[in-house]
């Protein structure tokens, strides 16, 4: 009865009424349940009688109790305006419009926090409560986003983001409105420190206990419904908020929390549009669906899922018949297959082929032209064995020749009937006794049951086989019609697809046929050790932290560990791409010596590779030998459905066996040396190994998969597996380009086999420490790890094991279980274990949340859209800043510098980095040297700036890398922008190369003095060199797990982390201590002060902006003269802060007396902390923007000079013809009686160069720089003329890359201009606010603005009217187009010089009033 009532709700919730049949044969089903269930005529009518009494009941207590309640909800009149008001005035978004807008614009903020209207009622109060909600959603959707990428999507952490973010602005905005006046960042810091923290956190607390309060409910054994969901939130809401508040809840508060919950609470109610949906598609009425759905199980099942939200059965049919024709016609080719022996064209030339093979092997194992490595004898032998294994069978007649085909089949059929009457008759003799015993079974009589049980079996099983043989007697005629079938559908087997524009067509059909299903050069991506500190180093700075501790703790255990342990694998893992790329472009190598054992992929395609249509053919070359080769094995590829597709593989085969037939199997030798480093790893078996090679002659990748052990890796997602069951692919999506899939497996499968090398020595290590107990167990690392025995496997079933394999009786248990390595599970380890694979037998261990999080290395970010996109604008910023030419020759003099400092060899700076940079070339130009081959080799790649932005999965990069360029830093001229990111990239990777020579020298000697049972291994000596060097400046892929999403949104934070790391480890260490503090005295400190020394009286020097001096080493020639040039040098980030920029303020301030030493170096500290604020480059500008002021380099971006002036007119003589354009189209959008945009400030030229290069550093500048030619040229802009000297001297700073290096001076930047107008600003906005009081006639309020003016400021006040004036006289100059271009230069000179001098008389006279 319960079932039938909750129907009929279901029934009035899809819009079922009672005059439709539909609720007419509803009723009916329900009466009938009821008389089913025992219950009479009159108890059904006393039913409903009963139901109608209540409801009238019911509506009568609702009408009384409504009419008393009008008063309680809105008061005496409704006033929702006010409200509106209120609760829209309260918002972020007003108060901040309220504050930028001196209050012009916006709702009065003062009025809405005011105490509310005595009448308020309930639902006003909620009302405003609501509107205010909805008004501050973004600040809460931003701050909820923040706090779950730190906490790793924690609900928790998401409420207190969402709550911390809103109320600490909101509490900013109130205070910075109470103040009157905020002007530069550090105030804001100031107001955020004393007032946006404590209501943040009170906020924070509040919602993210709200978030988690559900949870409570299972741990309290209530049940969790909606009502009680909402009621747990209640009390958070209520509760959290008066424990913060320090008092009791009001009654209006409980009625208006409860009020807030019910209006965003959410009542599903799907059914009636799921009825809708469905009679759309299906093209029925909607009383039609509703009878369906009463009848069918399934559809009442998804009405009431929570999950589905369409009806499972609504799938096209013609799909669903498509798909069972292909499932049939699959499965008769592969019975077709299976049913006859292996065909060959020539049986006597087939057995002079494979003892040819044999021979071949022979000599090669036996007769090698040159040394072979262990693993390619091992493939070698394996190879041998398959073939003379090939051999015997040809020998013995288990193959037959083409024209032998008919005659078998024929053959077959005779057999077939004569079995199948055989079969029959047996069945018909057994069915007769088995019908006697059953007779007996059923009347209770003596029977023999283990006789009834074989019978039974016999029959079944007899069954079974003449199903089998009728559908192979049937076979080809039901194969020709399932072809029909398709044909009929408008299926065919080949269908013509978009693909890449420089893949040309074939005059080939046969080669077409292929390449209309190949997308050539297209891959898509389709026990716990924490404290606070821990956790935070973990989060912050080093995800693999776990790990390193671990390691610590085996030390102090006494484990014996390699001089490579855990922690230092885990590092050099990140550079595997570098391993697999020497496999692509070099040569294969052993997994255990690392030496080269074989040709590399390039090397082997190289002839292949040269031009588009010869890659193309021998791509279909090679696709046809597999398809062909499935086919013979029972699995279709998607190639061979139909015999006339199989005809044309062959005669493709044919076609091109000459040309490409030698280098198809090269290409087979390489993949199965791919195979062996995988078996010499432990991922494969030696058994699984030979079979593989025996099944895959012809292999070229066809599939898409991902292993178990990598679940949320871009790698998994793209990278391409030849060991999984091929499935049918009949009309389905295209096949990727096979060459390319080999180039990602193989990278790929070099990955996994590092991987299970690094969890093997965790493992080992971990086992080792347990024999030894802890001094401290309670915080034991290793006592929870262990290895689960009881835990079953996911593997391979018989059935798809035929797939791969064809005959797998041979096989054992072993055999399958290492076939679980290629199956993706994502629960088959889980979050706290890890898999680890030992002669192609894979083994759990439970080792914690921490360590597993550590050892799998997987970006949760990486996964997420949301961070994806937030992304871009960091992308494109580290793009930009890092390949432009300027920053790549800055960078290589702050590399240089840095690696000197922690080098633990005698690195020179410059020379080294210079010749690591030479050695990356080798001699010819092209070919790389021996050294740089060991350093791709070693683990060490993959550690700069630029290769973390890198993707070699996109569309088509593999291809390009393939055929682009024949080396990994071979530049090409035609594309400048790779030219530049190679150029990047070798400058960053000169430094680690030369470190990583020096350092493969100084560890042979050293090898070489130790005993032969304690030497290194070759690979442990070459990884270990590949680790210093990834560490010998800042490693970029070292970061901490929160830290993977921060580096996501802010383009170089985890690299000033990392700097700051690397020298606390470099100082905290007493082994590198004093190596650190010698070479950082010398290569940084000293040259730092002899510098200053040599500037220290210079006005010149004076003059430059702090931030100049600070990050940069300031040389000046002929100083005074018309050729005086500013040089700056790049100190090394970090490093040159502590050993340069320090020291150098500490001398400046002693030497010139400075009474105020104490406040600049707080201030220094500070400066030098904030540059740590990550804040997202999506909002940096937008933030900069508001406040009108650089972030990094603190100086305004518009001049103050400028700041009044219409938003249109902001723009100097460094503003871009582009910035101007953009911002003219803005200015025409504002309306007319406005004199700036709400919001960000397009309609200023300044602002808007701000923006494009925030978000694309250096070469956002020069594309500008270009568009403002173009622009120029095609005459849509008329640019002024810029100021240009008949110097040359003078011009530097205006030319691209070498401007990076000189400092313009005099300028507007000047240091005394910058601190003028910080001490003038303030005053004068207060001045303002004071003229304009009085004009408003509140003398009052005019006067406590006049009092917080400090007196001797208004000093400034006659130079800061004369410094406009001048300002004004420079603007007017630069935009007059009839002065020349030298005497622009020169005027504008003069005038700075002029302001200059001003500014600091100004606040010399400041200082003495002080």
């Amino acid at each position: 009865m319960a079932e039938v009532l909750n129907e009929e709700l279901w029934l009035k919730d899809a819009g079922v009424t009672a005059d439709t049949k539909s609720y007419s044969i509803y009723k009916e089903k329900e009466f009938n349940l009821l008389k089913d269930a025992g219950v009479s005529d009159e108890e059904i009518l006393g039913l409903k009688y009963q139901s109608n009494e209540l409801k009238a009941a019911n509506q009568a207590w609702w009408k009384n109790a409504i009419d008393g309640v009008g008063e309680w909800a809105v008061g005496d009149d409704a006033d929702w305006d006010t409200y509106w008001e209120r609760g829209l005035g309260k918002s972020n978004i007003n108060l901040a419009t309220q504050f930028h807008s001196s209050g012009k614009y916006g709702y009065d903020w003062q009025k809405a926090m005011e105490a509310e209207p005595e009448d308020t009622g309930a639902l006003e109060r909620a009302f405003e409560t609501i509107v205010g909600l909805g008004a501050d959603l973004p600040t809460f959707i931003a701050g909820g986003a923040a706090g779950k990428v730190l906490t790793g999507g924690s609900a928790f952490g998401t409420g207190f983001g969402a709550g911390f973010v809103n109320d600490s602005i909101k509490a900013m905005y109130i205070e910075a409105l109470n103040r009157g006046e905020v002007n530069s960042f550090s105030e804001w810091w100031d107001i955020f420190l004393k007032h946006g923290i404590a209501e943040g956190l009170k906020g924070g607390l509040v919602v993210g206990s709200m978030s988690v309060a559900p949870l409570a409910l299972n741990a309290m054994k209530i049940p969790t419904n909606f009502l009680t969901k909402n009621m747990s939130r209640w009390v958070a809401l209520t509760g959290v908020g008066a424990i913060l508040d320090g008092e009791l809840p009001s009654k209006e508060t409980m009625v208006n929390n409860a009020i807030i919950l019910a209006a965003f609470g959410i009542v599903e109610s799907k059914a009636s549009k799921m009825v809708n949906d469905s009679s759309r598609k299906n093209k029925v009425d909607t009383n039609t669906i509703v009878d369906q759905t009463i009848k069918n199980t399934q559809m009442k099942e998804d009405a009431g899922s929570k999950n589905i939200k369409t009806f499972r059965k609504d799938k096209k049919i013609t799909e669903l018949e498509v798909k069972e024709i292909k499932k049939e016609l699959v499965e008769l080719n592969k019975l077709d297959t299976l049913s006859k022996p292996k065909v060959v064209e020539n049986k006597a030339k087939e057995i002079e082929r494979l003892e040819a093979e044999v021979k071949l092997l022979n000599d090669k194992i036996s007769k090698p032209a040159k040394k072979i490595t262990e693993s390619e004898k091992y493939r070698l032998e394996t190879q041998l064995k398959i073939t003379e294994k090939e051999l015997a069978e040809a020998k013995e007649g288990k193959i037959i020749e083409k024209e032998q085909v008919e005659a078998f089949k024929e053959g077959q059929k005779v057999k077939l009937e004569k079995e199948t009457k055989a079969l029959s008759d047996k069945i018909q003799e057994a069915q007769i006794e088995f019908n006697i015993i059953k007779g007996k079974k059923k009347n209770g009589e003596m029977f023999n049951e283990d006789r009834y049980i074989e019978l039974k079996n016999e029959i079944k099983k007899n069954a079974k086989k003449i199903t089998e043989n009728n559908k192979l007697l049937n076979k080809d005629k039901r194969i020709l019609e399932l072809e029909q079938k398709l044909a009929e559908r408008g299926e065919t087997v080949s269908k013509f697809i978009e693909r890449d524009k420089v893949i040309n067509r074939s005059t080939d059909k046969d080669m077409n046929a292929i390449m209309d299903q190949t997308l050539l050069g297209k891959i898509k991506s389709d026990g716990n050790i924490k404290t606070y500190a821990v956790q935070l180093v973990t989060s912050m700075i080093d995800r693999l932290y776990p790990i390193l501790l671990a390691v610590r703790e085996a030390k102090k255990r006494g484990v014996k560990l390699s001089v490579l342990d855990a922690y230092k694998q885990m590092r050099v893992s990140v550079g595997n791409i570098g391993k697999g790329f020497h496999f692509i472009k070099h040569a294969t190598f052993d997994f255990k010596t690392l030496n080269d054992n074989g040709k590399g992929l390039t090397v082997i395609l190289k002839d292949v590779i040269k031009t588009a249509d010869k890659y193309r053919d021998f791509t279909g070359y090679s696709i046809a030998k597999r398809a062909l080769e499935k086919f013979a094995q029972g699995i279709e590829t998607g190639f061979s459905a139909t015999k006339e597709a199989r005809e044309g593989l062959k005669r493709i085969i044919k076609k091109h066996e000459k040309e490409f037939g030698e280098v198809h199997k090269e290409l087979q030798e390489y993949q199965q040396r791919v195979l062996v480093y995988l078996k010499d790893s432990g991922l494969l078996s030696p058994e699984l190994f030979e079979r593989v090679l025996e099944l895959n002659k012809d292999f070229v990748p066809l599939h898409k998969v991902m292993d178990v052990t990598l679940t949320s890796t871009s790698l998994g997602k793209t990278v391409q597996n030849p060991l999984r069951k091929l499935k049918d692919t009949i009309g389905d999506k295209p096949i990727i380009d096979p060459i390319e899939n080999m180039m990602l497996n193989t990278i790929h499968f070099i990955n996994l086999a590092e991987m299970n090398k690094t969890h093997k020595a965790f493992i080992s290590m971990a086992l080792e420490a347990q024999k030894t107990k802890s001094t401290t167990p309670e915080l034991d690392l290793f006592a929870d790890i262990k290895e689960i025995k009881d835990l079953k496997p996911v593997r391979v079933a018989k059935e798809e094991l035929k797939d791969i394999i064809v005959d797998n009786k041979g096989t054992t248990a072993n055999l399958e279980q290492g076939m679980t390595i290629f199956r993706r599970n994502g629960s088959f380890v889980g979050e706290t274990r890890i898999i680890v694979f030992e002669n192609g037998k894979p083994k759990i261990y439970e080792v914690g949340k921490d360590f597993a999080n550590s050892l799998k290395d997987t970006n949760w970010f990486q996964t997420q859209m949301w961070a994806r996109i937030l992304s871009i604008p960091t992308r494109t910023l580290r793009a930009g800043a890092t390949l432009d030419p300027a920053f790549i020759i800055k960078n290589f003099g702050r590399d240089s510098f840095f690696a000197s400092i922690f080098s633990n060899n005698t690195f020179i700076p410059l020379w080294h980095s210079m010749k690591g940079i030479f050695l990356q070339f080798g001699n010819k130009g092209h070919k790389a040297t021996d050294v740089y081959k060991k350093f791709m080799k070693s683990g060490g790649m993959q550690s700069t700036l630029l290769s973390f932005d890198r993707s070699y999965f996109k569309d088509g990069q593999m291809l390009t890398e393939l055929t682009g360029r024949k080396l990994h830093n071979t530049i090409n001229p035609k594309n400048w922008l790779e030219s530049l990111r190679i150029a990047s990239e070798v400058v960053e990777t000169g430094s680690r190369l030369a470190d990583f020579q020096l350092t493969i020298k100084r560890l042979e000697k050293e090898n070489a003095k130790l005993p032969e049972g304690s030497k290194m291994s070759e690979r442990e000596l070459l990884e270990l060199a590949g680790f210093e060097a990834r560490d010998l400046t800042v490693d970029f892929r070292k970061m901490g797990s929160a830290m993977q999403g921060l580096n996501m949104i802010n383009a170089f934070f985890n690299a000033r982390v990392q700097g700051i790391v690397k020298i606390k480890e470099g100082l905290a260490n007493p082994k590198t201590r004093n190596r650190v503090l010698i070479n950082g005295f010398r290569n940084i400190t000293a040259p730092t002060l002899a510098l200053w020394w040599a500037n220290k009286d210079s006005q010149v020097y004076k003059d430059l902006p702090q931030w100049q001096k600070d990050l940069n080493w300031i040389i000046i020639t002929k100083e005074g003269t018309e050729d005086q040039i500013v040089w700056r040098i790049p100190k090394p980030f970090e490093i040159g802060w502590v050993f340069g920029t320090l020291p150098e303020r500490i001398f400046d301030y002693i030497y010139n007396e400075d009474k105020d030493l104490v406040n600049s170096t707080k201030q220094f500290s500070y400066d030098f902390i904030k540059s740590f604020g990550p804040l997202p480059e999506v909002i940096k500008p937008f933030f900069e923007d508001s406040v009108n002021e650089s972030v990094f380099f603190e100086r305004p971006i518009v001049p103050y000079a400028l700041e009044k002036v219409l938003p249109e007119y902001q723009y100097t003589e460094y503003t871009s013809g582009t910035g101007k354009l953009i911002a003219s189209v803005f200015a025409k959008l504002r309306p007319v009686d406005a004199t700036e945009l709400y919001g960000p400030s397009l309609d200023s030229p300044a602002k808007v160069d701000n923006y494009i290069k925030a978000w694309t550093g250096g070469l956002g500048k020069y594309t500008l720089d270009i568009l403002d030619y173009a622009y120029k040229t095609i005459g849509v802009t008329k640019p002024t003329v810029k100021p240009w000297s008949d110097n040359w001297i003078k011009n530097l700073v205006d030319i691209p890359i070498i401007a990076s290096f000189v400092v313009r001076h005099p300028g507007s930047s000047s240091e005394h201009i910058t601190k003028f107008w910080k001490l003038w600003m303030p005053v004068d906005q207060k001045l303002i606010t004071y003229k304009y009081l009085m004009s408003q006639n509140k003398p009052e309020e005019a006067i406590k603005i006049f009092n917080k003016i400090d007196k001797n400021k208004l000093a400034l006040e006659p130079n800061a009217e004369t410094i406009k004036g001048l300002g004004d006289m420079i603007d007017m100059i630069y935009k007059n187009n009839s002065i020349e271009p030298n005497e622009k230069r020169q005027l504008i000179d003069g005038f700075y010089l002029d302001i200059i001098e001003i500014t600091k008389a100004a606040l010399k006279k400041q200082k003495e009033l002080k």
